[in-house]
């Protein structure tokens, strides 16, 4: 089966570069992205908002049908999973677009839309239910501890289940570019080969994602020293925006972290 991918035999801007560690992948990846910050920052600006329209209309019909709040629930949970693991699915390939050096026009962001939306959205939601299985053990210990009325225990529940869920942040971090990058692939095979690529790499993807974390924490800073008296709804907006480059760059980061563990 032919899959709709670059052969891994194409040269991209970085494959040159045979001391790729974390700093030269920052690197490439602010290089790459010169001429797209604008247009990636208003791709992922546009997908959240229509994300966010139209779980707000299904919320809006659910209440005036009188759903039943459980039912409501599930309707509300699923279709927000598969409307976000579409358009996020188009994003990713975007991302991968750009990573790989070639030309990066917005109406990539659409692709999964006009072609292999269940596979897109299957694929989402696989990655959150194996992250919540991930987390059974903590909660299984959170809820043991209600029982014996612990609050060493809760504290215990807790910390195994945020150890146990970086770790499968870690582990399927990867995933979602393997199908964005190829989607003739299946679940399983998207799902294997995105695991596989991160096998080996889950110290220098903590690092990564360290890194842009700190560049978030940078810029909170900066702001708080501009605007001393910033607080409310006007610093959430604030807040929310700047999140939009460093997701971009993560994007363009972690992808060139894919394709070269392809090579």
């Amino acid at each position: 089966m032919e899959h709709d991918t670059v052969s891994h035999e194409k040269q991209y801007p970085w494959a040159h570069d045979h001391k790729l560690d974390n700093s030269r992948i920052r690197f490439w990846a602010g290089k790459l992205m010169s001429g797209y910050w604008l247009k990636a920052a208003g791709a992922v600006l546009l997908v959240t908002v229509i994300n966010l329209v139209l779980i707000f209309l299904l919320a809006y019909v659910l209440v005036e049908a009188r759903v039943a709040s459980l039912a409501s629930s599930i309707t509300m949970a699923v279709v927000s999973s598969f409307v976000s693991g579409v358009l996020n699915m188009g994003i990713y390939r975007y991302y991968i677009t750009i990573a790989k050096g070639e030309s990066a026009k917005l109406g990539i962001c659409l692709y999964f839309i006009k072609n292999y939306p269940f596979r897109a959205a299957g694929l989402t939601i696989k990655i959150g239910l194996m992250m919540f299985v991930w987390m059974l053990p903590g909660m299984g210990i959170i809820l043991f501890s209600m029982f014996v009325n612990s609050v060493f225990l809760v504290w215990a529940g807790v910390i195994v289940m945020f150890i146990l869920l970086v770790r499968a942040i870690l582990r399927y971090s990867l995933i979602l570019l393997s199908l964005a990058e190829d989607p003739e692939l299946t679940l399983g095979e998207a799902f294997q080969a995105g695991i596989a690529a991160a096998k080996d790499e889950k110290w220098r993807i903590f690092c990564l994602w360290l890194s842009t974390l700190g560049f978030l924490a940078v810029g909170i800073q900066i702001l708080q020293l501009i605007f001393p008296g910033l607080e409310g709804d006007l610093w959430t907006v604030i807040f929310s925006l700047l999140q939009v480059p460093l997701m971009v760059y993560w994007g363009v980061s972690s992808s060139i972290l894919y394709l070269s563990n392809k090579r």
